[in-house]
């Protein structure tokens, strides 16, 4: 099949399949071909991430276009803004926390620099009320699990506001709360009564009372601008704190003294933490620079875990209670998701960085298996489209021309590149080059001699 003949059928199939994939350079045969997108996600940058307890469900909270939901693993996404307004605004369409009540997973309360938003029938529609809200830049947003009309939301200037009445009015309750710049706010799973806030510059608060009366408690942390509090969902004594250049630091008595966790963290700036709620000593960390990491001894020692990442820095991280699939959402590549424990990542926004895909080639022994080479490397799928994985290892030239894989073997895949010829033996996961002998690197595209496989074509540039 030539190359024209493959980016037409892949044309046909990608609109059948919902997939994201452009054609955005001219073909060897003039053949330029472009295929929608329709997954959905419009919002490169990922603020906020909510799952459901009862799984079957992932909500999405982006910069500038609010929230989107997805009810097959991030494959395809919805807006999900009925009653949020939707004029484009850094006030009213970024959102930046997403909480679901505790006692019902159609109630979803969503975080906004203007204010609070109530939705009661699982992102349907949206409703706000700010009676007694003074300040309307809201970071954070907890419900009592005892008393789910109780709501509390954590500002940026104006401290904590209560509300007894799931959101309708609000009250300020900021005695001894020395920070007003509160960027969370968690509540105790056990004792209701017991409230923290993570401040940006103040540190650690903490209720004993339901927020009447708060009282620093930041012994042993030393950063004090905190991104992120999290009580363990087993024993509620042991809390986690992420650090915007500090790190993660963990307590095991209720929030009074703090120690620092950061072996093998190589980047100190995280933004979130997630804890496996099936396993409750594996955590994951997304951080501003350096990815993702995850530890399996409670903080005791951290590894990267970005094979598949395209970016690397990330604003959020959550573990599905049901499935453990793990989704991190980053600043302008959307949401990536990982179901082997953080091991592997794939983009789950479209499933691909690069809109400019310049070749399409298929596994001859597998029709689900699928690889695009891309302006931002190789991509492959393993599932008909549905997700994608980068496998770009040993590949110095991410601007991918073109792709065949071997007919007799398709484990063999080689990739034409600006700089020369690279072959895979182990279907993508790495590659070396094969240049000797090439005197021109510029590669356009390749051909496999389909009855002796061996013999491989290179066209150049000149």
């Amino acid at each position: 099949m030539r190359k024209s003949e493959i980016l037409r059928a892949f044309a046909v199939w990608a609109t059948a399949a919902v997939l994201a994939a452009g054609c955005g350079d001219d073909d060897v045969d003039g053949t330029s071909l472009w295929v929608t997108s329709s997954t959905g996600l419009t919002g490169g940058q990922v603020d906020a991430l909510a799952i459901p307890s009862a799984g079957g469900a992932i909500y999405a909270g982006t910069a500038n276009n609010g929230v989107f939901k997805s009810t097959n693993s991030g494959s395809s996404w919805s807006e999900a803004n009925e009653g949020i307004d939707a004029t484009p605004s850094l006030l009213t369409t970024t959102i930046v926390d997403l909480v679901i009540d505790p006692t019902s997973d159609a109630i979803v309360y969503a975080a906004t620099a203007n204010g609070v938003y109530r939705s009661s029938d699982s992102g349907v529609s949206w409703g706000t009320g700010a009676s007694g809200l003074t300040e309307l830049d809201v970071r954070g947003v907890a419900v009592d699990s005892a008393t789910n009309t109780r709501v509390y939301a954590g500002t940026d200037g104006g401290g904590v506001f209560i509300s007894t009445n799931s959101g309708t009015s609000w009250t300020a309750s900021n005695t001894g709360l020395t920070d007003l710049d509160v960027r969370t706010i968690v509540i105790d799973p056990v004792t209701s009564t017991r409230v923290v806030v993570g401040t940006l510059g103040g540190g650690i608060f903490i209720s004993t009372d339901s927020g009447a009366n708060w009282a620093a408690s930041n012994t042993g942390l030393t950063n004090l601008d905190v991104t992120e509090v999290l009580f363990d969902p087993v024993t509620s004594s042991v809390l986690y704190v992420s650090t915007d250049g500090g790190g993660v630091f963990r307590s095991a008595d209720t929030g009074g003294t703090w120690s620092a966790i950061n072996t093998g963290l190589t980047d100190l700036d995280v933004d979130a933490v997630a804890i496996d709620p099936s396993t409750v000593t594996t955590l994951y960390a997304a951080t501003n620079g350096g990815g993702v990491f995850k530890t399996t001894n409670s903080g005791g020692l951290w590894s990267a875990v970005n094979t598949g990442l395209t970016v690397d820095d990330f604003r959020e991280v959550v573990v599905d209670p049901v499935t453990a699939d793990v989704y991190a959402g980053s600043d302008g590549a959307g949401v990536f998701l990982s179901t082997d424990g953080g091991a592997t990542w794939g983009q789950v926004a479209t499933g691909m960085v690069a809109s400019n895909v310049r070749a399409v080639a298929y596994d001859p022994s597998s029709s689900t298996q699928l690889y695009v080479g891309t302006a931002a490397g190789v991509f492959r799928s393993t599932n008909s489209g549905e997700l994608w994985f980068a496998v770009n290892t040993g590949l110095t030239d991410l601007d991918v021309r073109d792709l065949v894989v071997d007919p007799a073997s398709s484990s063999i895949l080689y990739a034409g590149t600006a700089d020369g010829v690279f072959k895979s033996t182990d279907s993508g996961l790495s590659w070396l080059p094969v240049n000797t002998g090439l005197t021109d690197t510029d590669v356009q595209v390749l051909a496999i001699d389909p009855t002796t496989t061996s013999t491989v074509y290179a066209g150049t540039a000149t």
